[in-house]
């Protein structure tokens, strides 16, 4: 009999606990808001997942900066969310007739001389796409943290 009052205080405690944790979440949430995520960056106002993006969501005040991490073929991990390039970039153009267009397929120098942003607003000519590195760089020293999600692309 004492060890199942002794479990029930138990489970009693634990979910105190945990109202009282979540009241005290709540309560800090609302005094700040809710967290601001710029979903590739900025990228309502500036080609996705590319500096230019990156950096407007800095100077906007986002909270985190979400962006999307794909593997090239020579291992370098680089800011880029479809499993094909040909939406946001130049690569039919730059390299016609390969038989994918897959980021993995695609060496970093190949790839840091895509134009990712003329497909957005020709404001954007020459927007490079960029590594991760790139991005840590971007928010570095900033108010603004990193969610970073990996691509199941391959």
């Amino acid at each position: 009999m004492r060890r199942a009052v002794g479990r029930a205080a138990g489970v009693v405690v634990a979910v105190l606990s945990g109202l009282a944790l979540a009241a005290t979440s709540t309560t800090a949430q609302a005094a700040t808001g809710p967290d601001v995520i710029a979903h590739r960056g900025s990228s309502g106002m500036a080609p996705e997942n590319t500096a230019a993006a990156i950096d407007l969501a800095v100077h906007q005040r986002a909270d985190y900066v979400e962006i999307d991490v794909q593997r090239t073929k020579d291992g370098k991990l680089v800011n880029f969310h479809d499993c094909t390039m040909q939406r946001t970039t130049d690569i039919e153009d730059l390299y016609p007739n390969r038989p994918s267009y897959r980021v993995s397929d695609f060496t970093w120098n190949e790839l840091r001389r895509l134009d990712a942003g003329t497909w957005f607003h020709d404001d954007y000519a020459g927007e490079p796409i960029i590594t991760l590195d790139d991005v840590i760089r971007h928010i570095q020293h900033t108010r603004t943290g990193l969610l970073a999600e990996i691509s199941p692309c391959s």
